[in-house]
């Protein structure tokens, strides 16, 4: 399951976040880097299709693997659900995995990988309208809580 953690705003953590986000993008280097040769690394190609279509999710990579976290989905009446979901890409296999639901359905939140840890951090609560939230949730990829 995921895990709430709260913490007062305008505690110091910018230089650990700097560090976080300089993990991100080599995470996300280093997810097409051994799949690809230089002269491919840098062309778009179609792979599987996500379970379910949605807009405004969260994502980041670990390893190899793009986990994707809530987002809207565009209903009949016009209206936008939020989704709790959380879904991983397998580039290895081309295939997508549902994994644990996120305790709240969220939208627009910040996302911090750090390790095999997915950190989001706020953003917006449930369907459209919807407050939004200071909640921070912290997500293990090896345990899948």
């Amino acid at each position: 399951m995921f895990r709430k953690h709260v913490r007062q705003v305008g505690q110091g953590c910018t230089r650990r976040n700097a560090r976080l986000w300089v993990l991100i993008l080599l995470g996300l280097l280093s997810l097409s880097a051994p799949a690809y040769s230089a002269t491919t690394l840098f062309q778009w190609r179609q792979v599987a299709s996500a379970l379910e279509g949605r807009s405004e999710a969260q994502g980041a990579v670990v390893g190899t693997k793009l986990y994707v976290f809530g987002g809207y989905e565009r209903v009949a009446d016009g209206s936008l659900d939020a989704f709790r979901d959380t879904q991983v890409y397998d580039p290895a296999t081309n295939t997508w995995q549902l994994k644990t639901p996120m305790p709240e359905a969220i939208t627009h939140a910040a996302i911090v990988v750090d390790g095999a840890t997915i950190w989001l951090l706020g953003g917006y609560l449930g369907d459209v309208p919807h407050p939004s939230t200071n909640h921070v949730w912290k997500y293990n990829t090896n345990t899948n809580s």
